[in-house]
């Protein structure tokens, strides 16, 4: 784990939870047989996300004068850990009462998936947004929103 601040979610065997930071989570332990020593448990599954250029929390705004084009936006990395199962990973805005979807990848054999951002409001791709949208990154049917402002400034 680095030292930038990463949004955690777990899924256990007996649960599904979603945190942010350092919050414990319990494992799926077998049933023992008396007398017998466990001496290992099921790894339960971990994701995170962290953006590509080390920004360190998940809203956040796009200038297109600090970016100039949608190309040099950095990415939502997403990541599953164990590697192993890979997982879709989708992201999602929300714009008149509906979820669009803007970005579908899925986990690598690494278990990262690296999901695009399109900050272009019209299909020429000559418009660039200016607004506010909620967002949502989806995987393994949990889900995490946040905020992401863009500005044509």
């Amino acid at each position: 784990m680095t030292s930038r601040s990463r949004t955690r979610v777990f899924a256990a065997a007996l649960g599904l939870a979603l945190a942010l930071g350092g919050t414990t989570v319990a494992h799926a332990m077998p049933a023992s047989q008396p007398g017998a020593h466990v001496s290992a448990r099921p790894m339960a599954q971990e994701y995170f996300w962290d953006w590509s250029d080390g920004y360190n929390k998940l809203g956040r705004t796009f200038k297109k004068s600090d970016y100039g084009s949608a190309g040099l936006l950095p990415h939502l990395i997403v990541s599953a850990e164990p590697a192993s199962p890979r997982h879709a990973v989708v992201l999602k805005y929300y714009e008149a009462g509906a979820w669009h979807t803007e970005s579908t990848k899925n986990t690598n054999s690494a278990g990262k998936a690296s999901l695009n951002f399109n900050p272009w409001c019209n299909a020429a791709h000559t418009k660039w947004c200016d607004g506010s949208w909620k967002y949502k990154v989806t995987i393994a049917g949990l889900n995490k929103t946040f905020t992401v402002k863009f500005s044509s400034k």
